[in-house]
């Protein structure tokens, strides 16, 4: 989700009912393949915003690809990108959403199925 720091950008999702057939679809999708974020990261970095969330629930196929391309459309640090890695645990894309927090002035953060229960 990208969203510019203004009033009325964007409403909390709370404030956003779900309708009963909007709830019946999420509750049958199931997400398969590959995570490439490029092309999103691309798209969000052009809407100019202030924040960038980055949320997957594994690997990338390039990870080196796409910090170098948070990298090239982030030279100043002007946008925090954040970092959230859920369900799955993995050391190797954990540590590159870290790294990718970390160099854009963001935080990491791991939510486990537990914390979704909630």
């Amino acid at each position: 989700m990208v969203a510019r720091q203004t009033p009325h950008a964007v409403a909390p999702a709370a404030a956003v009912p779900m309708s009963f057939w909007q709830r019946g679809f999420l509750e049958q999708t199931v997400a398969f393949g590959q995570t490439n974020p490029q092309a999103a990261i691309e798209l969000a970095f052009r809407q100019r915003p202030d924040v960038i969330y980055l949320l997957t629930d594994g690997e990338f196929p390039d990870n080196q690809a796409v910090v170098d391309l948070i990298r090239r459309l982030n030279p100043d640090k002007a946008v925090e990108v954040r970092s959230i890695a859920f369900v799955n645990r993995g050391e190797e894309y954990e540590r590159v959403l870290m790294r990718i927090a970390e160099d854009n002035r963001g935080a990491f953060k791991y939510v486990g199925e537990e914390d979704m229960r909630r």
